[in-house]
């Protein structure tokens, strides 16, 4: 998945109808040209992280940055701060990021963002989450 604007052009070249092409004059051109704009991550999200059961339940502040494919930014919550490493793909997961934050295993958000791109919905990974549900917000 690429992120920022894109310019395409589609050229079709094809016979004339019902005659085979005796020549470049023959051929028939077709040609069609668009923007498409592809979202970015950048930015500031936040989110609701459930503890483990039993625990509380954190906002959690996620600043992103985004750069091609990878991921990188900050992630704070009442226990602290921590840095966030990951990427952006076509494929599933469309987002993984790594948050990395002292006294804590680190943790995996794996997702997928809606159309607008203004929210992240997926799982928490890893220092005691399983398969915990989770939905970031831009702010």
């Amino acid at each position: 998945m690429g992120w920022g604007m894109a310019n395409w052009k589609v050229r079709v070249f094809g016979r004339g109808p019902g005659r085979e092409p005796s020549g470049p004059a023959d051929i028939t051109a077709v040609s069609a040209s668009g923007t498409v704009t592809i979202k970015s991550l950048t930015g500031t999200w936040t989110g609701l992280v459930a503890g483990l059961p039993g625990t509380v339940t954190v906002t959690g502040t996620f600043v992103l940055t985004q750069s091609g494919t990878s991921i990188s930014g900050t992630y704070s919550d009442p226990f602290g701060p921590g840095t966030i490493s990951g990427n952006v793909s076509t494929t599933s997961p469309i987002v993984s990021m790594t948050i990395s934050q002292q006294r804590f295993t680190p943790f995996v958000l794996t997702g997928t963002p809606n159309g607008s791109a203004d929210a992240v919905t997926g799982v928490l990974n890893q220092s005691g989450f399983v398969n915990t549900p989770i939905t970031i917000n831009r702010q």
